[in-house]
């Protein structure tokens, strides 16, 4: 598996699907070194961005040696543009106090976060409300409003195959301008019923301009393509403008990570 999850595989994967960027968390979020991660995106530093992690299956004993090492990372290793959690992998609630300071050293760096919502059909992973619902995040997003929260897949519950947390992220992405959404997954066969719905809220809710657009990639040889397919092909189906779909597929991205605009 190593070998499409290298700098050169995915880099293979954007060119069949036409993609122009990708970003690139660890193989395993908060196990992985973010320095893998640096040495995989300097591959392709103009294509491939980083996400760092950090561990916290040993908060209580290292909680300090841990934030000092992520902060590290996030200022000294390159490319690395934001940070990836996933509370429900890593098995600590949304709303607990001791990581918020995670939080607090992604606004002073100006990093945006991604975190994983909703439910996994992993193995292993939590299913209760404070570490899928983001409903649980709302205290952190008003606390720290200079850091930039990401809803991973939008709440698609992908273990239940339903948009449980879906209205929760558009609530919060409406009323809070430090909030936004990435649909990874919505476009794989195993989301392909509820697709049409997700997309039908989004242009409703009018938070198209709150949309990042992610695959959830590569996950298997020619899957990058097909979710981008069938992303668009639901976007067009809704009625979406030639503007919104790039403002989705591209622009949200730039402006939110402060890049420059993608040709397409």
């Amino acid at each position: 598996m190593d070998r499409w999850l290298s700098g050169e595989g995915i880099l293979a994967q954007l060119d069949s699907a036409g993609g122009v960027f990708a970003l690139y968390s660890p193989h395993t979020t908060g196990n992985a070194s973010n320095e893998s991660v640096a040495e995989l995106v300097a591959t392709a530093p103009a294509r491939l961005f980083g996400f760092a992690s950090i561990r916290v299956d040993q908060w209580n004993v290292d909680s300090r040696e841990q934030l000092e090492a992520f902060e590290d990372a996030l200022v000294n290793l390159d490319n690395m543009i934001g940070i990836k959690l996933a509370h429900a992998h890593q098995q600590f609630r949304f709303d607990d106090p001791r990581y918020y300071e995670i939080y607090d050293i992604a606004g002073r760096h100006g990093k945006p976060i991604y975190l994983h919502t909703a439910t996994s059909p992993n193995p292993g992973t939590r299913t209760e409300p404070p570490y899928t619902s983001p409903a649980y995040l709302e205290q952190a997003i008003r606390l720290y409003p200079d850091t930039i929260f990401i809803l991973g897949h939008a709440g698609w519950d992908s273990y239940r195959r339903k948009l449980t947390y879906v209205d929760v992220c558009i609530d919060l992405a409406q009323r809070y301008p430090n909030v936004y959404m990435e649909p990874g997954a919505l476009g794989a066969k195993r989301a392909a019923e509820v697709l049409p719905d997700f997309i039908g809220r989004i242009k409703k809710a009018g938070v198209a301009h709150k949309l990042i657009y992610g695959s959830d990639g590569p996950q298997f040889p020619g899957y990058v393509g097909s979710h981008l397919e069938a992303f668009v092909a639901a976007m067009q189906a809704a009625g979406y403008t030639v503007d919104e779909m790039r403002m989705i597929l591209a622009d949200n991205f730039s402006r939110v990570f402060n890049m420059p605009e993608f040709e397409l």
